[in-house]
């Protein structure tokens, strides 16, 4: 699946569970509606959220790698006190904890 093919970010869970068939559903609402995240053996509450968290941070910490990548090619990691390469990783790694 391309990126232009996912759904747009960011997703949220919404706290809606319910069990049909057998089958535990959350809900997780986005731009465009509502999907519903299904597990054979049922997706526990903190699964949807987890899912939510890490589809919605995926591009910011690709991002921020790609930062540091650079920073470590260019000799700059060494520099404690390079400021927006260290901010970047801070915000992106709170973001996503």
């Amino acid at each position: 699946m391309t990126e232009s093919n996912r759904t747009e970010l960011p997703w949220k869970y919404n706290g809606v569970g319910y069990t049909d068939c057998g089958y535990k559903y959350h809900e997780i609402t986005h731009r465009n509606g509502v999907d519903e995240v299904i597990g054979q053996n049922g997706v526990a509450q903190e699964d949807a959220e987890f899912i939510v968290k890490a589809c919605n941070n995926h591009y910011r910490l690709l991002e921020v790698l790609e930062v540091l990548k650079v920073a470590y090619d260019r000799g700059l990691l060494h520099d404690i006190e390079n400021r927006d390469v260290r901010e970047a990783a801070r915000q992106a790694i709170k973001d996503a904890s």
